[in-house]
């Protein structure tokens, strides 16, 4: 009897945990990108405050800015978006430079540069899915349509 009540109980319960986890992934990654929003915002504010300068401090840490006033990777790079990353969030937890076209598997945080843009996601011992990881990307500059100071999530709701 009690073996058929373990196994009804994991045959329901382990999915929801599943579910769970998943949920907590999500949040988690909205949380920074939150975070990291705000810093952006603020350091476009100080731009504009400080007479649209190259460079910026933000909690101690100099934040070079584009022309239009926004936070940009130096280099513009991986290793910028790392930077940027350090530089921008308050205690940042640890990130890692993104190799073999994303599908590194540790678990962490894991950025990838390309073209004036970084690519921020959790790994979580998986390599990116574009259709179920939560990410988000950061565009530096206008790209296309895309306004400098974008920031666009994915595969958060």
């Amino acid at each position: 009897m009690v073996i058929v009540i373990l196994g009804l109980l994991s045959a329901v319960a382990l999915p929801k945990f599943a579910n769970l986890k998943g949920d907590a992934e999500k949040v988690s990654a909205k949380a920074f990108m939150a975070s990291y929003k705000t810093a952006v915002n603020s350091a476009r504010l100080l731009w504009q405050t400080s007479g649209q300068v190259d460079t910026v401090t933000l909690e101690s840490s100099v934040l070079a800015m584009g022309t239009v006033g926004w936070p940009k990777a130096q280099p513009n790079s991986t290793t910028g978006c790392i930077n940027l990353w350090n530089n921008v969030l308050q205690s940042p937890p640890s990130i890692t430079a993104s190799s073999n076209n994303l599908r590194d598997t540790a678990e962490s945080w894991s950025t990838f540069g390309y073209e004036r843009m970084c690519i921020y996601y959790y790994q979580n011992g998986k390599s990116l899915n574009y259709s179920k990881t939560p990410f988000f990307v950061y565009y530096s500059t206008q790209i296309g349509s895309i306004a400098a100071g974008t920031i666009t999530e994915f595969n958060m709701d």
